[in-house]
């Protein structure tokens, strides 16, 4: 039934059609023809503008975003590594030497473990951050060796106070990386060339 109707509006179409080439063409004059073919010759470079547009118009709306999914997975990886450094910030004075201070997550054995999955959440995620995060977080990886080997929470104290310093100080300088980084997180294609020609290699651990 459906079909049958298709069937008739197409050929009630087709021969509407044929009727009105017929009139045109019985009431149209030559210089009638001559000047719909020029409107038509100059429309045609107008149309293929247009299309060319249109396309490069959606074409720059993919690349867009393709690259706001891009900033995200970026600014996710700096969350991580900010989550990372909050936990730096927070320094502890003890009744036994005051003058030596030490930072919190290095107060006892758990703190300390759960830094560390904090640390392998941010490397698992180098690829989004800078060449510079990427060193900074393989020096913190030397820096915190000696503390994951199977000490006490006594011992881990002694060596936090030692290395104080010493992680203040990194901290600090990834700090100012980071704000450096943010002010060009946006610069996606210039990210992308440099990931080309990265060459990152391990730092060795220097075991006393």
């Amino acid at each position: 039934m459906v079909s049958g109707c298709y069937a008739i509006i197409t050929l009630s179409l087709f021969k509407g059609g044929i009727i009105m080439w017929q009139y045109l063409t019985s009431t149209l004059s030559y210089t009638d023809w001559n000047l719909i073919i020029k409107l038509i010759t100059g429309l045609a470079p107008v149309i293929v503008a247009g299309f060319a547009f249109y396309k490069w118009y959606s074409n720059r709306d993919y690349k867009n975003d393709y690259y706001k999914k891009l900033i995200d997975r970026r600014l996710d990886a700096y969350q991580s590594l900010e989550t990372l450094l909050a936990g730096l910030r927070n320094t502890v004075l003890d009744d036994k030497d005051p003058s030596k201070p030490y930072h919190f997550i290095l107060s006892y054995k758990a703190a300390l473990d759960n830094f560390t999955l904090l640390a392998i959440d941010v490397t698992s995620k180098s690829l989004w951050l800078s060449e510079e995060i990427s060193d900074q977080m393989m020096l913190l990886n030397k820096i915190m060796y000696p503390l994951r080997n199977n000490i006490d929470d006594q011992l881990l104290i002694n060596i936090a106070k030692e290395k104080y310093h010493e992680i203040a100080n990194w901290r600090e300088e990834t700090e100012i990386i980071i704000a450096d980084d943010l002010l060009s997180l946006h610069e996606i294609e210039a990210f992308l060339n440099n990931n080309k020609t990265k060459d990152r290699k391990p730092v060795p651990f220097k075991i006393k």
